[in-house]
């Protein structure tokens, strides 16, 4: 009996998060709109963001429209803003853990429906409770509601027998201030920097912390690894990317792919440049990377497999044409010694 695998594709429809208010994505079941109140910030947006007082309660609510001929069950979840690898916000479910400096987890701020049955060719209000920290707070509260799908359609992949899974899931963002004219200094940290995998592949993850309750926006990060002491500061590792954003109080792995580079055992610095729209951060971590450490993670990468593979090819490959040539040189040697001898 093959064994039946569930694979996950989560597929978040950001569209309403920062853009419309109206999900329509052809995947999903249902329909998303916004109702936006009076203390929206700026009543062109169609995501949550309010202005509010300290302690303050407030109803919002989000209209659900399905319209196909079966019910849809939605099962809302509130969540914190997070930053991930890629360097993007993700308002929805996640695994990131929450960052150390977030005083306040959205889901404690907004209350709403565990489970939400929307009738066939029907609409539903869903509301959420807001409740304002009692103490006065700096910066922007993030984070947003996700509503995904209960049942999702199932279908057997051909190939690998594999039963595959679709969940679709529509986020809106939520975000709460206090103070529309304070202004926050945005500030980072590098807490640590160490050899792990990506995807089965060999990275440096440099752990870099906006602990400040502020956006950071287009970040780009320049990072680059030298033996630890080399005054030449010669480069051994380097990545570099742009383009990126950060949640208010998160953190994020930047990730130094090293491509099929193998990672070889020693003591090094890694130097990170951090640029925005708001500052500019420079940091120098030393990490190392023990032998064992470096053995079982070149093990594991598929890109040095791949290449050792390519090389033993090559090198059977080589061999076979040096047997082959040897080969037809000694038979072109007999055969001219055979002549000579017959005349």
């Amino acid at each position: 009996m093959k064994k039946k695998i569930s694979i996950l594709f989560m597929s978040i429809a950001m569209i309403c998060t920062m853009f419309s208010n109206t999900g329509n994505a052809a995947e999903l079941n249902f329909s998303v709109t916004t109702n936006i109140p009076d203390n929206q910030v700026d009543k062109q947006k169609t995501y949550f963001d309010l202005q509010m007082q300290p302690g303050a309660t407030q109803t919002v609510s989000i209209l659900l429209k399905n319209a196909t001929d079966k019910d849809v069950v939605i099962q809302p979840s509130i969540n914190s803003a997070k930053t991930n690898t890629n360097g993007v916000v993700e308002y929805g479910k996640s695994s990131i853990k929450k960052d150390s400096s977030l005083k306040y987890d959205m889901a404690d701020l907004v209350k709403t429906q565990a489970e939400v049955t929307i009738l066939k060719k029907g609409e539903y209000t869903l509301n959420l409770d807001i409740k304002m920290p009692e103490e006065k707070i700096e910066g922007v509260l993030t984070g947003g509601i996700c509503l995904q799908e209960k049942d999702s359609s199932k279908k057997k992949d051909s190939n690998t027998g594999a039963t595959i899974s679709n969940k679709f899931a529509y986020v809106v963002a939520i975000v709460m201030r206090e103070d529309l004219n304070q202004k926050i200094k945005p500030d980072l940290l590098l807490n640590s920097v160490t050899a792990t995998q990506s995807n089965y592949r060999n990275v440096l993850a440099s752990n870099i912390q906006n602990y400040t309750p502020t956006y950071i926006n287009s970040v780009a990060v320049s990072a680059n690894a030298y033996k630890k002491g080399d005054k030449s500061k010669k480069t051994i590792y380097s990545s570099s990317d742009k383009g990126m954003q950060m949640a208010p109080n998160s953190n994020f792995d930047y990730l130094t792919k090293l491509n099929g580079q193998k990672l070889i055992a020693g003591k090094y610095t890694m130097h990170i440049l951090v640029t925005s729209s708001k500052g500019r951060w420079e940091f120098d971590k030393d990490f190392e990377i023990t032998k064992a450490m470096a053995g079982e993670l070149n093990n594991k990468d598929v890109d040095i497999k791949d290449k050792n593979r390519l090389y033993m090819i090559i090198g059977i490959a080589v061999l076979v044409l040096a047997i082959l040539i040897s080969g037809i040189v000694i038979i072109v040697k007999k055969k001219r010694k055979n002549d000579s001898e017959y005349n």
